[in-house]
């Protein structure tokens, strides 16, 4: 019924669309992935099951724990998730680049993958992260941090509740 009132509204449109969900259905039986993931009722429809293990990070500025009850939920998401992305950062960008080199070669343009090798994430190492991160922390807080300690902290689900496991000092190493 909508194409049918499409195409006689705008024939450009109705060919516009019409080819869309023809890619659409193309991608999603070649590669058994969707390219727009709202027409895939199925991502969200699974129930999500516990984990065994939770990790969190407490994050201490100047010798005092942040906590997310002291932020907006925006304040928080700027202070916490640069430290997630950047924990994550070797798997995360090893899977992309293989998800984008996969899609490359089954579209028959697999030479494009060493002409887009600009698109991955650069090396860096933790001293550069973490004294970019101080500095952002300062922004961020409106306080000046001189001070940063970052502890990664592993809680356990034992069917009830979460209980504290085992700690590690993420920043600063310790030689």
């Amino acid at each position: 019924m909508y194409l049918r009132t499409l195409y006689k509204y705008k024939k450009w449109l109705f060919w516009l669309v019409t080819i869309v969900i023809v890619i659409q259905g193309i991608i999603f039986l070649k590669q058994g992935a969707v390219a727009t993931p709202f027409f895939n009722y199925g991502m969200y429809s699974e129930k999500i099951p516990y984990l065994d293990n939770y990790p969190v990070y407490k994050i201490y500025a100047n010798g005092k724990l942040l906590q997310g009850n002291d932020f907006s939920i925006q304040g928080w998401d700027r202070i916490y998730v640069p430290l997630l992305k950047f924990e994550g950062k070797d798997t995360v960008n090893a899977e992309m680049i293989d998800i984008r080199n996969r899609l490359l070669y089954k579209l028959r343009l697999g030479s494009l993958d060493r002409k887009n090798a600009h698109f991955e994430n650069p090396d860096f190492d933790d001293q550069d992260f973490y004294s970019w991160y101080r500095q952002y922390l300062s922004c961020v807080t409106g306080v000046s941090v001189n001070d940063l300690l970052i502890v990664k902290q592993d809680y356990q689900w034992n069917g009830s509740r979460l209980l504290p496991g085992d700690s590690l000092v993420i920043w600063p190493t310790i030689p």
